[in-house]
């Protein structure tokens, strides 16, 4: 069994195309039973360190094993499977390919044919885009994925709902070239609901496919305002829909929480001698262009114990951080690279944790924070359009400073320093 898509995020980071390596023991080996037996955690939990059997009965006091998190939904509620059993009649990169295509660079804006084949795609897929609709009408549905498979569990899923939401964007778009800017408003909904869900699941790479969802949804908000049709009647439907995600907004910690146990999955595997298996084709081709390959893998398994005991502190210290605006957590990240640079020389240098698992955190909580401030942005926009008064103002997640706001008398514009080219622009228009 082979990952579909590797977890850790920042292969998100290279847009999910890294292929996983072709480790060095028969792929067979790892079927799904023998993944959920690792996700008990054997090896760890009769660890030689002590340190690490305590860090560990913390996490399983605190619900954060794989075993813990993995949760059974009922199949109707279970948005993971809806979506691809709904987008299963191709292969699902293949389908995104084409339907990412389609999507305009820049504004949402689009030339006559590019906008026709838009529409013609998204026509194909209107069947399941109305039982996607249909399903959302219950709360209870959300997304799911298997922690007890780790990094091998099937996330179809994202691309799934990558898919939908693109798709629906396209009816907006029919929508707005026909001038029935009001019947746009229902796809927006629809877009910023199954991101909202997808955001909500402790996965980094779910939680990250949602910054851009969310950003492809504020594109056809701001082609909806600037449309010569949107009224000021539309205004009180628009902004709930912005209110709500932030009334619903997931802790970031939350997110690492759902790595965190992916990691200790993972570990398991390490000591199994099956690092490679982990190892996407960029990282196999850099290990083996350094002479590394066989040696990393062989003193992974050797110092398994510190490394991994390594990796839970550090993670630990990422997690509470996130009780902190991102703006507040600079000096956490030097002190992390601080100490790896200290231990870099030495026999207990945590070689799968610094250079597997660790790298990169912090681009991607830059990210969770800049997907907060558009949101903001847009929030304090709709707000000052509608004739609200200044006050209470949140800060900039990512710079901890204010957010610039220009009052027109026909126009109000939001942005923030750490999103610069992402403005909120929304008219002020007078009542019917």
């Amino acid at each position: 069994m082979k990952p579909h898509v590797r977890g850790r995020f920042f292969l998100f980071l290279m847009a999910l195309l890294a292929a996983p390596g072709c480790g060095s023991s028969d792929p067979e080996q790892l079927n799904e039973e023998t993944l959920e037996a690792l996700s008990e955690l054997p090896g760890a939990t009769q660890a030689v360190s002590q340190a690490l059997r305590d860090e560990l009965a913390r996490i399983r006091e605190e619900r954060g094993l794989p075993t813990q998190l993995s949760r059974k939904v009922p199949e109707a509620n279970n948005l993971s499977l809806i979506l691809t059993k709904l987008f299963s009649a191709e292969p699902l990169p293949e389908l995104v390919a084409r339907v990412d295509e389609a999507f305009p660079a820049g504004r949402f804006t689009f030339p006559p044919i590019a906008l026709e084949k838009a529409i013609r795609l998204r026509s194909t897929y209107d069947a399941q885009l109305v039982a996607i609709a249909d399903a959302l009408k219950s709360e209870q549905r959300e997304f799911v994925v298997d922690y007890r498979k780790g990094f091998f569990a099937d996330r179809s899923f994202v691309d799934a709902c990558r898919i939908a939401v693109t798709l629906e964007s396209y009816r907006a778009a029919e929508q707005l070239v026909e001038n029935r800017v009001a019947e746009a408003i229902p796809s927006l909904r629809m877009m910023f609901d199954l991101t909202q869900r997808l955001a909500a699941l402790k996965h980094v790479e779910s939680r990250l496919e949602a910054v851009e969802l969310r950003r492809r949804s504020f594109l056809v908000l701001q082609a909806i305002v600037d449309h010569p049709q949107f009224s000021a009647d539309l205004l009180p439907v628009i902004r709930p829909l912005v209110a709500e995600q932030l009334t619903d907004w997931p802790y970031d910690g939350e997110t690492w929480i759902g790595d965190r146990a992916i990691g200790l999955h993972a570990y398991e595997l390490v000591r199994r001698g099956e690092l490679l298996q982990l190892l996407t084709a960029e990282e196999l081709a850099k290990f083996g262009d350094e002479g590394t390959l066989d040696d990393l893998q062989n003193a992974a398994r050797r110092f398994v114990d510190q490394d991994e005991l390594y990796y839970v502190q550090t993670m630990r210290t990422l997690i509470d951080a996130c009780q902190q605006p991102y703006a507040e957590r600079g000096k956490i990240f030097v002190e992390i690279k601080q100490a790896q640079n200290a231990l870099r020389s030495e026999p207990d240098f945590p070689l799968v944790a610094a250079r597997v698992f660790l790298p990169n955190i912090e681009v991607a909580q830059q990210m969770q924070a800049e997907d907060r401030a558009l949101v903001e942005v847009w929030s304090l926009a709709l707000s000052l359009a509608a004739g609200n008064p200044r006050q209470g103002e949140p800060l900039d997640p990512v710079s901890g400073k204010p957010y610039h706001v220009s009052l027109e008398s026909h126009r109000v514009t939001v942005w923030a320093e750490s999103l610069p080219n992402q403005p909120a622009m929304v008219p002020v228009l007078e009542g019917p």
